[in-house]
């Protein structure tokens, strides 16, 4: 089911999140969005800090918890899904209990080694993820 909700959801015509460029306010290039290699300072620049970032998140029962490092501290972020799909509104502060059930999974599912890290460089896209990723408005021209 995973791989045709994506045809799914287009063919009926409704899209559950917004366009990632519309969320930016711009096209994102189709040669940056497919390959790191296209920006000149990826490995310089980039690279590091974005295995460095980690920022997980789960999704469970409808609301999705987002956690980002910070020095002072981890920020986790809430949100419900069924109200708000396109995460626009952090509920963390509204929903501790929540926060704290999610963020105790989250652990526990790094811990297991579920989430182990993957450099960005490693990752690759076949035509067909390509197209789809295209389709749903992701990957710019």
């Amino acid at each position: 089911l995973p791989e045709t909700a994506g045809t799914l959801l287009g063919e009926s015509g409704f899209c559950r999140f917004p366009h990632l460029n519309e969320r930016l306010g711009w096209q994102l290039p189709r040669d940056i969005a497919q390959s790191p290699d296209a920006v000149a300072d990826w490995d310089s620049e980039w690279a590091e800090q974005a295995n460095r970032a980690k920022q997980r998140f789960i999704e469970k029962d409808g609301w999705k918890l987002v956690r980002s490092p910070h020095e002072s501290g981890d920020l986790h972020e809430l949100f419900n899904l069924d109200l708000d799909p396109g995460e626009r509104r952090d509920v963390a502060a509204e929903h501790p209990d929540r926060v704290q059930e999610l963020a105790a999974e989250l652990d526990a599912w790094i811990e297991a080694g579920i989430g182990a890290e993957t450099a960005a460089m490693s990752r690759t896209l076949d035509d067909e993820a390509k197209e789809q990723l295209e389709n749903l408005g992701y990957l710019g021209d």
